[in-house]
């Protein structure tokens, strides 16, 4: 296998050097041989705008998240979802709505700005599971309203909660998808990460994708500039 990485700063065109190389692709090799993963649906949204194809015409442009999802072959209703975070906020005591984007890019550039505290926990849970870190080490970045013993409460009864009703998070298909999931049948595969401009940030994702295109002939993906 090939493989191509693209270093440089914020700003550099690195996400333009991918999709310049994913149109490239398509010109010679069939939609499904193709994979173009990313960590937000923003950069979905922007690779499909950029390549001019609708969204059926590539059926592995998606984020790693929604790739492992379908590789798992799960059901909606086994992923966590908002009213699901409700139902858990109301066991434990507290307020959780279900609105925050857990897997955004804000979760790694510390934009700490949820409705409520039961989502500012849930963050920093998602946050310490895909550094792959203990729990102090981003509680020690959290807001100062952040305690650690609500914290350390609130990440033992999710957990357990998620047990208890046989579901499943975002961050949980990345994890299980690394253990059972079915690679994925591609020739050309690339991968747009979140925050490339936090290294050693991402720990859980960047294996997860290396597990999709195992098999493929060429990869390229975008990594932040060495000094």
């Amino acid at each position: 296998m090939n493989t191509l990485k693209i270093y440089g700063p914020p700003g550099t065109g690195k996400t333009h050097e991918l999709l310049r190389l994913l149109r490239e692709e398509l010109l010679h090799v069939r939609p499904d041989r193709i994979a173009f993963m990313t960590f937000t649906r923003a950069a979905r949204r922007e690779a499909l705008l950029r390549t001019d194809r609708d969204e059926g015409a590539l059926p592995y442009l998606r984020t790693i998240h929604s790739l492992c999802y379908r590789a798992l072959r799960l059901a909606r209703g086994q992923v966590v979802g908002a009213a699901d975070l409700r139902r858990f906020g109301r066991t434990i005591g507290m307020r959780l709505t279900g609105r925050t984007n857990v897997i955004g890019e804000e979760l790694f550039e510390k934009v700490w700005q949820p409705p409520a505290i039961g989502d500012l926990f849930l963050q920093l849970h998602h946050l310490c599971r895909h550094r792959e870190v203990a729990l102090e080490a981003v509680g020690h970045d959290a807001p100062p309203n952040v305690r650690m013993p609500e914290l350390r409460f609130f990440d033992a009864n999710y957990e357990a909660w998620k047990r208890r009703e046989g579901l499943l998070d975002y961050t949980d298909l990345l994890r299980l998808y690394l253990e059972e999931g079915d690679r994925l049948g591609v020739g050309f595969g690339a991968y747009d990460p979140a925050a490339p401009q936090a290294p050693g940030n991402i720990h859980l994702d960047a294996s997860s994708n290396k597990r999709t295109w195992k098999n493929a002939d060429y990869w390229v993906e975008q990594a932040q500039q060495v000094a």
